[in-house]
């Protein structure tokens, strides 16, 4: 099996990781820390911790009612005729397959910090400034994989955990069984809008 139980990486890394693919600037990285209840795994009641006010995450699991929150909430992605655990596998097929760089973010690599049999957390590092960005799934509902992708640090991405989500769940997609969402500026308009007004 591909799913390993791996363990956690500092949220502060010393050295780029292992798959980086673009040089790093002149000055050192701003990794940042893990925001509370990122990296630990679903609460009790399974989910995945909600987005703060910052632009720069997406979750499945917001505070509230999804109506609340409608720019940071992304659906769980869905999958049938298939186990939890092969689920998992298959999740991770795709993380692994991901390459730096993908349309132009990410350059700095990425690893998976930990893994269990309902849980995976990668983190992901930006190729100039060395910001780490945190990508978590929970399948702890029959049939649906809940999904948290956000900044450590900053306010606007840049549309950075767009892509991510978006490449990720395109290449799961493809898959036997399995039924994702991409963020579009139909679904994330003031999220896409960005893109063009830059910061704000």
């Amino acid at each position: 099996s591909l799913l390993t139980l791996l363990p956690l990486v500092s949220s502060n890394p010393a050295h780029a990781f292992e798959n980086r693919v673009a040089p790093k600037g002149k000055y050192p990285g701003m990794n940042g820390a893990p925001k509370k209840g990122v990296g630990v795994g679903p609460d009790a009641d399974g989910k995945l911790r909600f987005c703060g006010g910052e632009p720069n995450c997406f979750t499945s699991d917001v505070k509230g009612e999804i109506e609340d929150d409608p720019e940071h909430y992304y659906p769980p992605w869905e999958y049938s005729g298939k186990s939890t655990a092969e689920a998992l596998v298959e999740i991770e097929e795709v993380v692994r397959a991901y390459v730096p760089g993908t349309d132009g973010i990410d350059g700095g690599g990425w690893k998976i910090a930990k893994t269990t049999p309902e849980y995976m957390w990668v983190q992901y590092e930006s190729g100039k400034h060395q910001y780490i960005d945190d990508f978590e799934v929970a399948l702890t509902e029959a049939g649906k994989v809940h999904v948290r992708s956000s900044s450590r640090l900053g306010y606007n991405d840049f549309a950075v955990n767009g892509k991510r989500i978006n490449a990720l769940a395109a290449a799961l997609a493809k898959k036997d069984g399995w039924k994702t969402t991409q963020t579009t500026p139909s679904t994330h308009p003031e999220y896409w809008a960005r893109l063009t007004r830059g910061y704000d």
